[in-house]
């Protein structure tokens, strides 16, 4: 906002364009930034509709240009946490949901807990100086402590007079995320009687998907893009012709490139009447089920306009001796999942390599199962799970992939670096933030960004950078008008 400042106040052209007088001042950075929340929350796609209105009546042919998708990391303004200071965080961000909806409540909670356990000892050692036992230790106490207190505030939600749902909403989030954080972290080890007797971190492998990496932030996730492309963030998808930026769309971080596509199309069609006749995407795009949902989205006006997969996908029963997905029985709702030997499970999250939920059964319900071997390759223990995907398209789609086609799409791949049926990103670099210490790879050019799918917080730290990004637009869309009419 301080940069923007400064060129309202010293730039005349932007001075000009914003509509201040030669001598005037200007606005403060407070007052942008207040204007800009304002926006955000109320009218955030009103500034991006307007400028592209503008492109469309001055260049028609943007219309009918073929579009381009991507994406992008943009990374959140939040620091990734350890597991013990994000259990330790979560649990304080629960305390305070609840102090906001009831204080009587929440120092009850409050004055039931073992505080040291939860929060730690004033002058105990950071974590880098612990041995490994020793951080095992710690952690097992944290999750104890986690547990405890997610219990009794679920208990003190309910008594003495219950709270209404929608009262209570966020502080039943943040018991959520407690929940979340504790399943796709660490095993838990119980006895006989259900108490848990030894607390374990899971492997790298064995973790959740779509995992919180900070309380400060639970919306963003890790975007894993090969092994040296990991951010902590959001996954922004683009849908861009060869000038302008058509759509934008910003999710979680662990959500896969093909879900947004859609959504895409969806947006362009709704805001601006648009439903492009072609999109090109890379290789991600190239399943038969994400052409399916682009036809569905378009009522079959778009082509979708992407490599194969580079590998078969080799079905799941050629793979494995073990009970397939198609064993199990999912409910009329969705909610339940059932074990061809009757046993029910509610415990499910979001794929991360897929359009769809996993669901969990976890070992300790099992262990006397007469299908144990059928089911699952380790021995019978309470750390034994079998996880069950479930897609999220439950109907069966005849698809059909639809190869390239010549002319226009053809020249648009050769310019775009298609060789060999792999779309190569266009070599113009990456482009950074000057205005908030946020840092994202752009697969294009760079224009003001305006639909998003992230909640109130999350969208005021995405938009801090788009007022100063629009003025580069306009200032470009003017050079550009105004060498037209010139030549004219």
């Amino acid at each position: 906002m301080r940069e923007l400042e400064w060129q309202i106040r010293f730039n005349l052209v932007v001075k000009w364009w914003v509509g201040y007088p030669v001598f005037a001042a200007g606005p403060d950075h407070t007052t942008l930034e207040r204007f800009e929340l304002w926006v955000c929350f109320h009218q955030h796609r009103t500034m991006f509709d307007q400028v592209l209105c503008q492109i469309d009546h001055d260049f028609p042919r943007e219309r009918q240009q073929a579009q381009i998708g991507d994406s992008y990391a943009l990374r959140a303004h939040a620091a990734k946490e350890s597991l013990v200071r994000l259990l330790r965080h979560a649990c304080q961000r629960l305390l305070a949901a609840l102090a906001e909806v009831d204080p009587a409540r929440e120092a009850q909670v409050r004055a039931q807990l073992d505080l040291s356990a939860l929060w730690g000892a004033k002058d105990e050692l950071g974590e880098y100086h612990l041995k490994p036992e020793e951080r095992a230790a710690r952690l097992q106490t944290t999750v104890l402590a986690a547990q405890t207190c997610a219990r009794q505030v679920r208990t003190s939600l309910e008594q003495p007079v219950p709270l209404a749902p929608k009262v209570c909403a966020s502080v039943r989030q943040w018991l959520a995320y407690l929940d979340k954080l504790i399943a796709d972290e660490v095993h838990l080890s119980a006895d006989d009687t259900g108490q848990v007797t030894q607390v374990t971190e899971r492997a790298a492998d064995d973790k959740g998907s779509y995992r919180l990496g900070s309380a400060t932030d639970p919306d963003a996730t890790y975007r894993v893009h090969g092994d040296d492309k990991k951010d902590f963030g959001y996954n922004v998808n683009l849908a861009v012709t060869d000038n302008f930026v058509r759509e934008i769309q910003a999710d979680t971080g662990a959500q896969p490139d093909p879900v947004a596509i859609p959504d895409l199309l969806q947006a362009q069609r709704e805001h601006h009447d648009l439903v492009p006749d072609k999109l090109i995407y890379d290789a991600a795009a190239g399943s038969g089920k994400t052409r399916a949902q682009v036809a569905q989205a378009t009522d079959g006006q778009t082509q979708l306009v992407s490599p194969r997969l580079a590998e078969p996908i080799v079905p799941y029963e050629k793979r494995t001796d073990r009970f397939t997905p198609d064993r199990f029985q999912l409910s009329d709702e969705g909610a339940l999942l059932t074990c061809p030997n009757g046993q029910a499970t509610a415990i499910a999250y979001r794929s991360g390599s897929g359009d769809g939920r996993v669901f969990r059964f976890l070992g300790q319900p099992c262990r006397d199962c007469p299908l144990w071997t059928q089911c699952r390759s380790q021995k019978p223990g309470s750390q034994a799970m079998r996880q069950v995907f479930t897609p999220a398209l439950h109907r069966r789609c005849k698809c059909q992939r639809l190869p390239p086609r010549g002319g226009r799409c053809a020249r648009l791949q050769s310019d775009r670096g298609v060789q060999g049926g792999y779309e190569t990103s266009p070599a113009r670099g990456a482009h950074h933030c000057s205005a908030r210490p946020i840092q994202w790879r752009s697969p294009g050019p760079t224009m003001w960004a305006g639909q998003s799918g992230l909640s109130g917080q999350d969208e005021c730290h995405r938009l801090q950078h788009q007022t100063l990004v629009a003025l580069v637009a306009v200032r470009r869309t003017t050079r550009l008008t105004h060498s037209l009419s010139k030549c004219a």
